[in-house]
């Protein structure tokens, strides 16, 4: 009897699973009328993009996009003299540049120019060489900073420009990304207000690597043999920040941000031929490694603050403060003439190590607070004048006071 049961059970399983498949498949008993018609979306319906090369160009420009939309392209796009590649004059435009290359020749104007302020840009995936204007221009309405809130990612702007001009220049409140920037007439990458630059390289470009205003932030970037500084901003700007960045072997500044207000940190800036990281008042240099510059390797305006920071071989001073400045944490070494250079008064430096260098630490006048400091091997450990706050120096840390600063024996 079970073994009946087991051979029944099965066959009923089977014919309930066939039965349900039948029902699943079958069509509908009574249609509709007419023909039958097609049931999916199509392609532009899906994504309704636009050839860029299918488009109209102008007395200034080979392609014209004058309608907010989706672009790509299908080849290769070769400039002419006297004409820009893409002229967008609307927004919003996404444009793909589906890994082709936009191509210059002499006379030609920008690679792609976007001549319209409003909502939003996107220009991403490909390369745009050799145009005889920037790369990309985004940035200027009858030559005013507007805002375009643009986005720009994996892009390569390469030899770009004649005078000034840069690889990518983009206006307010822009987001560029994984863009490599090399071998440009004037910037690599230039960038307004309230601006994020991240994951870029820019090398080889006639001017600075990256150029920057007022509220931006430059993070996990490398900029490398620039004809200027490496990042750098000029004096109206206010509040922004480099971070998690390389600086090497630029011709003049690593970082140079002028203006106030200003953050770098966990930064490494070497080998360039001015200062490792300059910044003007009231600004932050927190756990940067400023190696062989030519120049002095950190230097600040007032009210600034120098911390935790590595500094070696610096042909000049390794830090130079002036009035009201924090210097606290830092390791020094190698520099001539002095480890630390304090200009003015109602500075603190305090915890600093100071090795090998001609001064360990020099001030030029009174009114400062000098504890807490370790010097070891230079030709002058401390050179304090009168009218400072200067602990006692002492060789023996268990008889010390706590605020003593010290001085490693001489092997």
């Amino acid at each position: 009897m079970q073994e009946q049961m087991s051979l029944v059970r099965p066959a009923v399983c089977l014919t309930l699973i066939l039965s349900f498949n039948s029902l699943a498949l079958a069509g509908d008993l009574n249609p509709p009328p007419g023909p039958v018609g097609p049931t999916m979306k199509t392609l532009v319906e899906v994504e309704p993009r636009v050839s860029v090369q299918s488009l109209p160009g102008s007395a200034t420009a080979l392609h014209v996009i004058t309608e907010p939309g989706s672009y790509y392209l299908t080849g290769n796009i070769t400039g002419v003299a006297g004409k820009n590649g893409i002229l967008i004059n609307t927004t919003p435009v996404s444009l793909d540049l589906s890994g082709f290359v936009l191509t210059g020749v002499p006379g030609s104007l920008s690679g792609i120019l976007s001549a319209a302020q409003g909502q939003s840009i996107r220009i991403y995936n490909g390369s745009i060489e050799s145009w005889g204007g920037d790369g990309i221009t985004a940035d200027q309405s009858n030559g005013a900073d507007f805002e375009q809130r643009g986005e720009f990612h994996d892009l390569i702007v390469a030899n770009n420009g004649t005078g000034l001009h840069a690889g990518l220049r983009a206006g307010s409140n822009a987001i560029v990304e994984r863009c490599i920037a090399r071998g440009n007439k004037g910037d690599g990458i230039a960038v307004f207000d309230q601006c994020i630059v991240r994951d870029c390289v820019s090398v080889e470009n006639t001017r600075s690597g990256i150029f920057l205003r007022s509220g931006t932030t430059v993070q996990g970037c490398t900029t490398s043999k620039n004809m200027i500084d490496g990042i750098s901003s000029d004096s109206p700007a206010i509040g922004s920040r480099v971070i998690e960045s390389i600086a090497r072997s630029n011709q003049r500044d690593g970082i140079h941000l002028a203006g106030v207000a200003h953050v770098v940190s966990r930064s490494t800036v070497n080998a360039n031929g001015g200062k490792g990281v300059l910044v003007g008042e009231s600004s932050a240099v927190s756990e940067v490694v400023a190696v062989g510059n030519s120049g002095t390797g950190i230097w600040t305006e007032s009210t600034s603050s120098v911390r935790a920071c590595t500094l070696w071989s610096n042909h000049d001073n390794g830090i130079r403060v002036v009035r009201g400045c924090l210097i606290k944490d830092n390791n020094v070494g190698g520099c001539n003439p002095n480890g630390i250079l304090v200009l003015s008064d109602e500075g603190r430096i305090i915890d600093n190590l100071l090795q090998n260098n001609t001064f360990g630490i020099e001030l030029a006048t009174g009114g400062n607070l000098i504890v807490r400091n370790s010097a070891l091997g230079n030709g002058v450990d401390f050179a304090i004048p009168a009218q400072n706050l200067f602990g006692p120096v002492s060789t023996d840390p268990t008889t010390a006071s706590e605020w003593a600063n010290f001085q490693f024996p001489q092997p």
